[in-house]
């Protein structure tokens, strides 16, 4: 095993974002191994900042679903937004819909007025969004470039957009990574596209390592991996479409530990 690729929230974060003490030792243990360590997450490079600082090794990144990669040094692998044209038409789709969104371009976070104003999302690790009125966003999309949107809601109000943005919108990636957060990335990005080209960058085989997930936005990183394993807390969509891939307990009994303690002969006490 070359590497280990793994997933942020709700596959080694907890519920209140927090990690173990178990994950901490069982990635350490592979590290010192000279097993490389890489998170692959839909989450903004900020908070991965954060995250990383838990860790005294390095660590290489995957966000926003794979729309931007780095190293742990912070050479750049990836970086490709959505098209000014897909950004549009969904903007135009959520001014009839009116679900909660956000979208993220390099740098900054932003939310529509409903979003803000319900306290949909919040930054667990500092990351401050900024509230745009609904009429305003189709300017916005003139002078930024989203690397992701993300629709929150009622899972079966989603799976109806979810339907209709791949119906009406080309050139898009759409994803579900929690039941209530649809997200929209370019049709050429993914966690799975992204591993295989950080992967390359160090000389690496995809088939090479152990990826770790429990959304439906890891279903392709982990069909992709040497071995791709489904957490015990994952989606129920994931579960079916990956029904024959290994299991790990879920993430509150540290199931992405325990499983390489025992895949890797770890050793570890946990």
């Amino acid at each position: 095993i070359k590497y280990v690729a793994t997933d942020l929230d709700g596959t080694i974060l907890r519920p209140d974002f927090s990690l173990s003490a178990a994950t901490r030792s069982a990635l350490q243990a592979c590290y010192e191994r000279g097993i490389r360590i890489i998170f692959a997450t839909g989450r903004h490079l900020f908070d991965v900042n954060k995250i990383q600082n838990d860790f005294d090794f390095p660590i290489d990144f995957i966000t926003c679903n794979g729309a931007h990669a780095q190293t742990y040094n912070g050479d750049v692998i990836v970086h490709q937004s959505l098209k000014r044209s897909a950004a549009k038409e969904l903007i135009e789709i959520n001014n009839r819909e009116n679900f909660y969104m956000s979208a993220y371009n390099a740098d900054t976070w932003f939310q529509n007025e409903f979003a803000a104003r319900k306290k949909v999302y919040t930054s667990a690790f500092g990351f401050v969004s900024h509230t745009i009125k609904e009429e305003d966003w189709l300017s916005l999309n003139q002078s930024e470039f989203f690397m992701k949107f993300f629709f929150g809601g009622e899972q079966q109000e989603l799976e109806r957009l979810e339907k209709l943005i791949n119906k009406e919108v080309a050139n898009t990636n759409v994803s579900f990574s929690l039941a209530n957060c649809l997200e929209i990335m370019d049709s050429s990005v993914s966690k799975g596209a992204a591993l295989n080209k950080v992967l390359a960058f160090y000389g690496l085989s995809i088939n090479q390592g152990i990826a770790f997930g429990d959304g439906m936005n890891d279903l392709d990183m982990l069909t992709k991996v040497g071995e791709g394993v489904v957490m015990g807390n994952a989606s129920a969509r994931l579960q079916a479409a990956l029904e024959h891939a290994p299991r790990a307990l879920p993430v509150l009994q540290d199931g992405v530990a325990k499983y390489l303690n025992n895949r890797l002969d770890l050793k570890l006490d946990i």
